[in-house]
């Protein structure tokens, strides 16, 4: 590679890496520009007399039935069953072993 090729090179590099340091900028002054118009979120006040995070009574969690977990594991595994490749289009004639199905 030439020398002007390699200076036409770089050149190209730092434009394009001006013109995306620009465009960030670009970016930032429009979400500065758009949370002065909206303002901030403002959040709940805290009520001082319940300080605790934690509910009192515990929730109760419905699990699904075991035989609705063991279904979809059965189908998950014959979807990868069914999508397992064949190496039979890979296996010679001459090469073809008695673990391979034939046609």
């Amino acid at each position: 590679m030439s020398i002007e090729h390699y200076g036409y090179v770089i050149l190209v590099a730092v434009i394009g890496m001006a013109i995306v340091f620009a465009f960030l900028a670009i970016l930032s002054l429009l979400m500065s520009a758009i949370r002065a118009i909206f303002g901030r979120e403002q959040r709940p006040a805290e009520n001082p007399s319940n300080t605790s995070p934690v509910p009192e009574t515990p929730a109760v969690v419905e699990t699904a039935p075991t035989w609705l977990l063991a279904a979809a594991v059965a189908l998950v595994e014959l979807e990868k069953a069914r999508q397992r490749p064949d190496p039979l289009p890979w296996v010679s004639d001459r090469g073809r072993r008695a673990d391979v199905r034939s046609t």
